[in-house]
């Protein structure tokens, strides 16, 4: 009696689409990973400076400043403090808001708008 078998594992075809699949995802993955990145010094950044004990007694022209000095030091790119930095009242006191937009250029005219938003308390 002769016994049939049936062919198992991958075709080459199936295998390209999947190392296609990953390369995608890398890619996605290198070009959205910088603002993130950004993202993460600018919330640092503010909330660092919103904890500072001389952040309460300054006037929001001198805030502004104070920020925009750290985004300088970190090199920051994508938010510029009085533009995009709102000191708002909260309270007795008052709060720091930043709302920038990025946009990454993917591949030719396809790009990417990513929209960052943080309010922090000055304690």
């Amino acid at each position: 009696m002769k016994m049939l078998y049936r062919q198992n594992g991958m075709t080459m075809w199936s295998i390209s689409v999947i190392i296609l699949v990953g390369v995608f995802f890398l890619f996605l993955f290198f070009k959205l990973f910088p603002p993130y990145l950004e993202d993460a010094q600018i919330s640092s950044a503010i909330s660092s400076y919103a904890t500072s004990p001389d952040a309460r007694n300054q006037a929001p022209e001198e805030m502004l400043e104070m920020i925009q000095r750290r985004f300088d030091v970190d090199s920051v790119k994508n938010a510029y403090a009085p533009k995009d930095v709102k000191i708002v009242p909260d309270g007795n006191t008052v709060a720091i808001e930043l709302d920038y937009t990025v946009e990454v250029e993917m591949l030719g005219n396809v790009s990417v708008l990513l929209y960052f938003s943080h309010r922090v308390p000055v304690r």
